[in-house]
């Protein structure tokens, strides 16, 4: 390992990270997800909980931001919206990428690599088709 001299004697370079910024997976995608569905993410790292908030997670119909809950711990975040999602509807999730400052990153700083969007559309009622492995309903 390379070593550079401080003014406290020598100690180890640090190695710059060259893959991209943490991975994301989510349980909730595509079709018939469940009206009373949390909105379940689980990255390939710890994340740094107090940058994922409703400004850098949220969901969307169309234009119009859904109101409700995120908590994050661990590699884990939840979205939980304050009511029921709206029925045979389609929704868009978005995580925001940027600076520390500006996007979702993980306990270094660093950030993903660019926005993660996804999208799913609801069944007609609560509980239908839960048999599709979505891990979070309340």
């Amino acid at each position: 390992m390379p070593w550079r001299r401080t003014m406290f004697g020598v100690s180890p370079r640090v190695k710059r990270r060259t893959q991209p910024g943490p991975i994301v997976t989510t349980t909730n995608a595509g079709q018939c997800v469940v009206i009373n569905s949390k909105i379940a993410t689980v990255f390939s790292e710890a994340m740094n909980p107090q940058t994922i908030t409703s400004s850098t997670y949220f969901v969307q119909n169309g234009t119009t931001l859904i109101p409700g809950t995120v908590i994050a711990s661990g590699s884990n975040a939840i979205f939980t919206p304050d009511s029921f999602f709206a029925p045979l509807t389609h929704f868009t999730v978005t995580l925001k990428s940027g600076g520390p400052a500006t996007g979702v990153h993980d306990m270094v700083c660093n950030t993903l690599y660019s926005d993660y969007v996804w999208d799913f559309t609801t069944c007609d009622r609560p509980g239908h088709n839960a048999s599709h492995g979505y891990l979070y309903r309340p």
